[in-house]
């Protein structure tokens, strides 16, 4: 009633087409129906008794379909939030799995991304954040696990229960938050440079120079963080020359990415999630002030009953993988993995060894731990 075609009903279920068609099939002898539009004239006489008129709740756009794989764009409406935005890509009938990006990550993906997804059997759902394009911003307040709340539960409507949750930075918390405290959820929940809970003064002393004043400010200070990270957001957008100047700033403390995105392939990728990021300066800084709370409580409780994956970059170097194994090591279900030669922008960098961490986390959960 909604207007899809079949090859649209299959995607969003998670079903192959011919599934999809032989359950219209069903339908139409049950109905004794003939036709599809039989069937609609049918329902459209009947829908006088929901009070309501028949209509396209969802807006899909289909960028790319081939035999084994998809990238969709949707719209759509939820009841927790409103209007949700976010992308569906990788293998048609692949293992569904939420992925929230953060500020190193779009939910639109590179090709490359694209493809090992689909290697790997993941169909991803990645929803845009609040206060980009139709998804709704929340009332007056950043609610970071209000928002996978809203979209996992987006997700179990259309039978398509996430068998992981991805966070990257940020939002790994929110995915550590809302696990935690849905027990009804049974994954594993896998982080991407969101490293440990910040607990004392001295986590910040090997940080390099410009990484240490923001994660002290925030630490010590978090309300005289919002004004210098809005004058950051006024220059990224002012100009050529503002731009230039952020990315240089938001790099230089990390050499790695410093020297990939002088490839004008990167450079132009990872300015668009660094618009994306700064263009909502106050949510973008509530969640960094989110981030940077104490979650060791959460963590403990989600940890007792299910994995959770911490991939760190290698040269992450305000966030050391070394740290974090050994925080972790008290934790029998918790679990680090170094993603070798890379930063920051692993997800443009390495994508194949992101989607394929995620497979042996999947397969692996309340079973063995990674090698």
């Amino acid at each position: 009633m909604s207007g899809q075609r079949s090859d649209e009903i299959a995607v969003e279920r998670g079903r192959t087409k011919g599934t999809v068609r032989q359950q219209i099939k069903s339908i139409l002898e049950k109905t004794e129906t003939n036709k599809q539009v039989e069937l609609m004239a049918l329902l459209v006489s009947l829908h006088h008794l929901f009070a309501t008129r028949p209509q396209k709740d969802a807006k899909v756009t289909t960028h790319r379909r081939t035999e084994t794989s998809v990238h969709q764009t949707i719209v759509k409406s939820t009841p927790l939030w409103g209007h949700i935005e976010y992308e569906i890509f990788g293998a048609q009938t692949g293992t569904p799995v939420a992925f929230f990006h953060s500020q190193m990550s779009s939910a639109i993906p590179t090709t490359e991304w694209l493809d090992a997804v689909t290697q790997q059997n993941h169909l991803v759902y990645a929803p845009k954040q609040p206060g980009l394009g139709p998804t709704d911003t929340e009332r007056q307040k950043t609610d970071p696990v209000g928002f996978v709340r809203a979209f996992v539960s987006q997700m179990q409507t259309n039978d398509r229960s996430p068998a992981a949750l991805i966070g990257q930075g940020m939002s790994g918390v929110a995915a550590i938050d809302y696990a935690a405290n849905f027990p009804e959820y049974k994954g594993p929940v896998v982080t991407i440079d969101t490293g440990i809970p910040f607990t004392r003064r001295e986590q910040f002393e090997h940080m390099p120079p410009v990484s240490k004043r923001i994660f002290w400010t925030v630490w010590d200070c978090p309300e005289l963080f919002y004004a210098p990270f809005a004058f950051a957001s006024e220059a990224l957008f002012a100009s050529e020359e503002g731009e230039r100047a952020f990315m240089h700033d938001q790099f230089k403390d990390i050499p790695h990415d410093h020297a990939l995105i002088q490839d004008p392939h990167y450079y132009e990728i990872a300015k668009l999630n660094m618009r994306n990021f700064m263009s909502t300066p106050k949510r973008s800084a509530d969640e960094l002030v989110y981030w940077m709370h104490d979650w060791t409580a959460v963590f403990e409780k989600l940890v007792s009953r299910c994995d959770v994956v911490f991939l760190q970059s290698e040269h992450h170097d305000f966030l050391r993988y070394h740290d974090i194994e050994t925080y972790l090591r008290p934790f029998s279900r918790a679990v680090p993995k170094l993603l070798s030669d890379t930063a920051q922008l692993c997800l443009l960098e390495r994508p194949e060894m992101i989607a394929s961490a995620v497979r042996q986390a999947i397969d692996c959960s309340g079973s063995v731990r990674l090698e």
